[in-house]
């Protein structure tokens, strides 16, 4: 099973984390999972951007991580009708990932619906998941330390290769 996450911050990265370490210890022994983490910001890098978008064609499930009342990016939403695309309408699943709020928005119910769209057009199947009392703190448990140990090896800035001496 591919699993492509794409994340907003360190906290939505969190929650993903843990997310997925639930899909790992439920399937283990039944599937070969293999998970990607992109960060929003970083898709503004063209490698980065082409890398992201062969993950996500390539996924059994996209799984986004959003923080709550946040609007998608031109960068965001061009990666996402770029691998939509290219999916060529292969079965899978789209996920969301978001807190709950206290009241439900106008942001929420937009971005929902636009999610709810795309999966219709790549014939995905989407699943909303609204997160409630959310911990984004180490509490000791595993989950939470998995959690940290990813984070502790993803970089802050993408890599960017040098080829000159005065570069």
């Amino acid at each position: 099973m591919k699993i492509a996450v794409a994340y907003h911050d360190t906290p939505s990265l969190v929650q993903a984390v843990q997310f997925c370490d639930r899909i790992v210890k439920e399937y283990w022994e039944d599937f070969e999972i293999e998970c990607t983490w992109w960060k929003f910001g970083f898709l503004r890098h063209p490698q980065i951007f082409d890398g992201a978008v062969e993950a996500a064609s390539e996924a059994d499930l996209v799984l986004l991580s959003l923080p709550a009342g946040k609007k998608l990016s031109s960068n965001v939403e061009d990666w996402i009708d770029e691998w939509l695309t290219r999916r060529h309408l292969r079965p899978g699943a789209l996920v969301s990932l978001m807190p709950s709020a206290e009241k439900e928005g106008e942001p929420r119910i937009a971005l929902e619906g636009y999610l709810q769209e795309v999966a219709q057009r790549g014939l995905m199947d989407y699943f909303p998941h609204r997160l409630r009392g959310f911990r984004d703190s180490a509490d000791g448990s595993e989950s939470l330390d998995l959690s940290s140990r990813i984070l502790d090896t993803l970089p802050e800035e993408p890599f960017t290769p040098r080829w000159g001496i005065n570069e």
